[in-house]
């Protein structure tokens, strides 16, 4: 414990000593807690995402930019302070990048899921991507009784509903959810959701302001366009009510 506090006392001596590192460190971090306040007053999900994510980044940088700048004497357990800066941002961007692109191939290999190829399903999604004008994702079908609908947008932008889905809901209320995941679609909302929840891991104070307000925000936003293309907010209500109920069942029975 003394050698470790021993480390870190040297680690701020090396800052605190060198005029160059007080210039970078006084101005990031002031422009850290600016990018910070920003992320809390924004409402929308893809702003929030960026001010977190520059607030993160001028956050750690004074400190990466000491650590790399730092001739730390060996044995290299002198050297721990320096290995972590470095690391720990490094290790945040590997996540994102693995989590972004790896992560919705696992959905794919797995046994229970397949691709939907022919039916109405896969021709209504078709149809409404060029509504939208986006990309048409691929449509996979889960073998699962939880009724369960869901978007992922990567480079191989897909949505997966699934058995127990399709049997509970009417065309039309599977019709709504579709819409529903599609306008998720379009706003990437995968991706800034997973970005943001990897992002608050790097700094704890934003992790008292979470992103519920802001993703209830998409979800509404999300409801709202399925309404507008069916005209009428009959089909998505129905859907959620019947999920719902289906969840509280399924509680109810777990609990006996």
């Amino acid at each position: 414990m003394i050698e470790q506090l021993e480390m870190w006392k040297n680690y701020l001596y090396h800052i605190l000593n060198h005029p160059l590192h007080m210039a970078i460190f006084v101005p990031s971090l002031i422009l850290s807690i600016a990018f910070f306040i920003l992320f809390k007053k924004s409402g929308d999900l893809r702003k929030k995402v960026n001010f977190l994510a520059m607030h993160i980044a001028l956050l750690f940088f004074p400190f990466v930019f000491s650590a790399v700048f730092w001739r730390c004497m060996m044995p290299m357990m002198n050297c721990m302070p320096m290995m972590f800066m470095i690391f720990v941002p490094i290790s945040g961007i590997i996540t994102i990048i693995l989590g972004f692109v790896l992560l919705p191939y696992m959905y794919r290999w797995s046994d229970k899921c397949c691709l939907i190829k022919n039916n109405f399903i896969k021709k209504f999604v078709e149809k409404n991507s060029k509504i939208l004008k986006i990309k048409e994702p691929e449509v996979y079908s889960i073998n699962d009784l939880e009724p369960a609908a869901y978007s992922i947008t990567n480079l191989k932008p897909s949505i997966f509903v699934s058995a127990g889905l399709s049997e509970l809901l009417t065309k039309k209320e599977l019709e709504a959810v579709l819409l529903h995941e599609l306008h998720h679609h379009k706003c990437k909302t995968y991706f800034w959701k997973f970005s943001g929840n990897v992002l608050r891991l790097f700094t704890p104070v934003a992790a008292f302001t979470g992103f519920s307000g802001t993703l209830e925000k998409e979800e509404i936003e999300a409801d709202n366009y399925a309404i507008s293309m069916q005209n009428t907010n009959k089909y998505i209500l129905s859907a959620k009510s019947k999920i719902k109920n289906f969840r509280t069942s399924r509680l109810h029975a777990d609990a006996k």
